[in-house]
């Protein structure tokens, strides 16, 4: 399986864990599942598809601010979330061309 595929999977999974996240253990999860999914996903795109790493970063920020790991420059958790599903499912169609 393509481990892209695989993190944007896994990603679209830790937005609404992220936009349900109550704990500081919960946010602190979330965040770092992020982290290390992003990374993976960040190796794949800036090799082959660098004009997909403006949603990568969206899509890094939305769920980090969403618990508390970024700021949200004023925007809610259901702004960020839209966001993010957005981000993922442009990622996904730039897998498949």
């Amino acid at each position: 399986m393509d481990s892209a595929s695989l993190a944007l999977s896994k990603l679209s999974e830790l937005i609404d864990l992220a936009f349900r996240a109550q704990t500081d253990f919960e946010k602190a999860a979330v965040f770092s599942a992020t982290t290390t999914l992003i990374g993976m996903v960040e190796t794949e795109f800036s090799e082959t598809r660098a004009h997909a790493m403006e949603n990568v970063e969206r899509l890094r920020w939305s769920i980090c601010a969403m618990v508390g790991y970024d700021i949200n420059n004023g925007h809610d958790n259901d702004r960020h979330r839209s966001w993010a599903r957005a981000a993922v499912i442009a990622l996904e169609n730039s897998l498949l061309s």
